[in-house]
């Protein structure tokens, strides 16, 4: 894969609600991204001097298009794959928010084709930066843990009425896909990036609440076992009255227990683990930095200065997961 020189990467942002939003700021801040365009159905104010297409296709044959290098993708998740690969087709790179796709052969069949034409995938994986996350990352790969015993994860969040309006993409099977992807993908995905692959053993989900024309389920309980023998649970739901109560993953091993908390997993709530210290501090975390810092890989990645810090066949696996869940689900 050739380099790109080493002026700014050009990007352009579809999909320009709160997250697309976000990456257009994100990129106008980086010294060494440029945001060439925006595309989206619903006509909205842009930075000054960045012009708006109405859709991916005109985007593509806009003048402007030559001077795209990558396109992040911020649309509703069933779209993902369809415009993915279309930007793939016209030579661009992606990125592309989670989750990728709502199948696993979906995102297969999206590394596959960009691997034919020599481009990238970045997926948008940006609470694996969280400083819980890494200093969950740091005492598993340490050793100091030992072996995992039990895993315990638990997202007890509020979607309501003010988030499944009624004719919005949220709550549509189609372009959504369920809880487990568009609120929990990201817990999952922690799962596999602490403890590697993990099997299914049982799962469990209803419908604990109705949102005008939405039906699927909200609440669940997943079972699973880890490679190395420990076993895990995920509980979940988006039905708690009014705002979220929890989010927060506890491990306990053979040399000690920890709980970590918090909307980013940034409070620890208790660690007690052989030859650690008892007392652990998180620094606060600004939730774009994950986004911040992806963006700076993407860019030191096309500039042939790093590795991706992602790897997009992970991404796969995860979706499966999830895919498989659903799957094994009694109806």
């Amino acid at each position: 894969m050739n380099a790109l020189p080493s002026n700014a990467v050009g990007f352009a942002v579809l999909g320009y609600g709160r997250i697309g939003q976000r990456h257009a700021r994100l990129i106008q801040e980086n010294p060494e991204a440029s945001l060439i365009a925006i595309a989206d159905t619903i006509p909205k104010e842009a930075p000054s001097g960045i012009p708006v297409f109405s859709s991916l296709e005109a985007l593509l044959a806009c003048p402007e298009a030559k001077s795209i290098d990558v396109v992040t993708i911020a649309t509703p998740n069933g779209l993902h794959v369809p415009q993915a690969m279309a930007c793939l087709e016209a030579g661009k790179h992606v990125l592309v928010e989670k989750p990728v796709a709502l199948h696993r052969s979906e995102m297969e069949g999206l590394l596959n084709l960009a691997a034919g034409k020599g481009l990238r995938v970045f997926p948008v994986l940006q609470n694996r930066w969280t400083p819980g996350a890494q200093w969950l990352k740091e005492m598993i790969e340490g050793g100091q843990l030992g072996k995992p015993i039990l895993v315990q994860v638990n997202c007890f969040w509020n979607r309501d009425e003010r988030y499944y309006q009624s004719g919005g993409w949220h709550g549509d099977q189609s372009l959504d896909g369920g809880v487990l992807y568009t609120q929990f993908s990201h817990f999952i995905d922690l799962v596999y990036w602490l403890f590697g692959s993990f099997e299914i053993t049982d799962t469990q989900m209803i419908q604990a609440r109705q949102w005008t024309d939405k039906t699927f389920p909200d609440t669940g309980s997943v079972h699973f076992r880890l490679a190395s023998g420990g076993m895990g649970t995920f509980q979940f739901t988006t039905a708690v009255w009014d705002k979220n109560m929890e989010s927060a993953i506890s491990i306990i091993a053979e040399n000690g227990s920890i709980k970590v908390k918090g909307q980013y997993l940034d409070q620890v709530a208790y660690c007690h683990v052989k030859g650690a210290h008892p007392s652990v501090c998180l620094q606060d975390w600004n939730p774009e930095e994950g986004h911040r810092r992806l963006l700076d890989n993407v860019i030191k990645v096309l500039k042939g200065k790093a590795a991706p810090l992602i790897d997009p066949t992970e991404t796969a696996q995860v979706i499966g997961i999830i895919e498989s869940i659903y799957v094994q689900t009694p109806s």
